[in-house]
């Protein structure tokens, strides 16, 4: 996946010297992986642990944008103010790196003349992944249509466009490029979806459901995402699943689960979803359903330890977290489900027992899944956040939501092994 860093690059050095008529011809950068060929060398070329970006790669369609000129201040859009954040798809998330830049000149009279490498700072490539929590409840139990965008980079949240009908119990599936969030409820159950577009944070409307529901539940591939479930309109429980491919917005109908549940959670990797727990129309359920991508085909998952509906879901390409929920009481457990074998596990509990929370979002550095939000008895609609780490099942507090919310959607640039 493509990482960033922070820094402020020493370039100065590689572009002095720079005489009238000359102009720069190219500007290249290496990555070089601390601790193993961070060296003072000044030729770099026959050092291994290399990630090699030129000018072109670097400038087009990210945030760094290079120029050419006649002195050595032409370089200085390739400068970066400390604290600025480049997109370079060649790192891998969580190294720490050493860039050098050289530069090469265009000559008087013609031909090109290449400088020496110059060594900038020591950075750490620091994940691109990004979550987007949408819609739902406010403690006053409101219906919303705000938008909280979560950067890993940054550690922040920030307000972005609202999603076009504040909704609540919608459900979101997302691929690296764009989030759905379907369908929901305002005064009635609608069919209505949202599609944001992470790399311009564009929110606009998209191609409908076609079954009006809410407390429905998501999961997908880069292809395409799986509606499942939910309550129609008639207030009944179901069992369908629609399929929105994300190339040319279209919607069809998916292969119906083997058990109807609304207020489910889901998680999912490449290959297969899993639709667990719910409320069936008579009760509180523990079961999942398991559907795969390739054949639209149906089977049964492996049953959660705690049974409950309004629980939320995330997940990695291994194993996913299902957290919280209700059956009698507010729920603070946590399952694990593995899905090579179809293996759950009880994890660290979180810090707070709630429901009609929303999860999602697993970053690849970090492996934490965050839950978002919910309701906890006697104190409404929170703006908590917490992350539960894939790896080792430690629960840590996160950056609050900009407001409270229950029952909301999140769509992420990175789940399932995206």
């Amino acid at each position: 996946m493509n990482a960033t860093f922070t820094t402020n690059i020493a370039t100065n050095a590689a572009v002095s010297g720079i005489g009238a008529g000359e102009s720069i011809n190219k500007i290249e950068i290496v990555w070089i992986k601390l601790g193993t060929d961070d060296v003072g060398r000044e030729d770099l070329t026959n050092q291994t642990n290399l990630a090699n970006s030129s000018a072109a790669a670097i400038s087009a369609g990210r945030t760094v944008t290079l120029t050419t000129g006649t002195n050595d201040s032409a370089i200085s859009a390739f400068q970066t103010a400390a604290g600025t954040v480049i997109d370079v798809g060649t790192l891998s998330s969580g190294i720490a790196y050493v860039p050098a830049v050289r530069v090469t000149e265009n000559m008087v009279g013609g031909g090109t003349q290449s400088g020496s490498w110059t060594k900038g700072d020591t950075v750490n490539a620091l994940s691109l992944s990004k979550i987007y929590i949408a819609g739902g409840a406010s403690y006053s139990g409101t219906v919303i249509n705000t938008t909280d965008k979560y950067s890993f980079a940054s550690g922040t949240f920030t307000n972005i466009t609202s999603i076009g009908t504040p909704r609540q119990a919608p459900g979101a599936a997302s691929n690296a490029t764009v989030g759905i969030i379907a369908g929901g409820r305002t005064s009635v159950n609608v069919a209505l979806s949202d599609k944001i577009t992470f790399s311009s944070d564009v929110v606009a409307s998209a191609t409908a459901l076609i079954t009006a529901r809410q407390t429905l539940a998501a999961a997908g591939n880069a292809t395409v995402g799986i509606f499942n479930g939910g309550q129609n309109s008639s207030n009944g429980t179901i069992a369908i699943c629609e399929k929105y491919n994300y190339s040319g917005d279209t919607v069809s109908s998916g292969t119906s689960v083997g058990t109807a549940r609304q207020s489910h959670g889901s998680i999912g990797n490449t290959t297969i979803g899993i639709f667990a727990g719910g409320y069936n129309g008579i009760t509180h359920i523990a079961t999942s359903d398991k559907y795969t991508y390739s054949g639209d085909t149906v089977g049964t998952g492996s049953s959660l330890a705690t049974s409950r509906y309004g629980l939320a879901g995330g997940s990695n390409s291994v194993a996913g977290i299902l957290a919280g929920g209700y059956n009698t009481v507010f729920l603070a457990v946590v399952d694990k489900y593995t899905f090579s074998g179809n293996v759950v596990q009880t994890s660290a509990s979180l810090s707070a027992s709630l429901r009609e929370n929303a999860g999602g979002g697993v970053d690849t550095t970090s492996n934490l899944v965050g839950i978002f939000g919910g309701d906890a008895s006697g104190v409404g609609a929170l703006s908590t956040t917490e992350w539960i780490s894939l790896s080792s099942g430690v629960v840590t507090g996160g950056t609050v939501l900009l407001s409270t919310r229950r029952s909301t959607a999140v769509a992420s640039t990175n789940h399932g092994g995206l």
